[in-house]
């Protein structure tokens, strides 16, 4: 488990993620020890069903997938973050978050991608984290930026078409 000094990011074990892409936030709920899911809380459920997936091909990559962002104080679930996949062979890791509606703007999402940095740099083998948003300024960018982010270039991604990549070293 990562902790920030307002939340848990809980490692998403194979239940959960079942739970998570059948949508099932009651079972998500309990889980997660009793939290509270708000209904249609993320806007990417298809996602959990690939990481599930990719992980029963490779649990040896359980620690760089997915994390569920929970507020103690509230003991609600604020999201979902982590990496995707392991470090490259040139020692690249790219993060990823989400933060549910009821917690935007109020720097929970800055304090996520500050905790999945610190947690990446402690592996040897990690040199450099990187991550993508659309392109266009936003909260992301904002994120970043704040975390000593730099933006780096534009990239053709073939789901999301022109994004930005942006990058923070070692």
């Amino acid at each position: 488990m990562l902790k920030t000094k307002r939340m848990f990011l809980m490692p998403a074990t194979a239940k959960m993620l079942d739970a998570a892409a059948e949508q099932n936030w009651d079972a998500l709920a309990d889980l997660l020890g009793g939290v509270s899911v708000d209904a249609n809380w993320t806007q990417f459920p298809e996602s959990f069903a690939y990481v599930r997936e990719h992980l029963q091909q490779h649990p040896d990559e359980k620690n760089w997938w997915n994390y569920f962002i929970v507020v103690g104080k509230d003991a609600r679930l604020a999201g979902n973050c982590g990496y995707k996949g392991k470090p490259s062979p040139e020692g690249t890791v790219e993060i990823g978050y989400e933060i549910t509606e009821r917690y935007q703007k109020q720097g929970l999402g800055t304090e996520v991608a500050e905790v999945l940095l610190r947690h990446a740099f402690k592996f040897a083998e990690v040199k450099a984290v990187v991550a993508h948003t659309l392109p266009e300024e936003n909260a992301s960018t904002q994120i970043l930026r704040k975390n000593g982010f730099s933006l780096v270039g534009v990239v053709q991604d073939d789901t999301d078409g022109t994004i930005w990549r942006w990058q923070k070293k070692k």
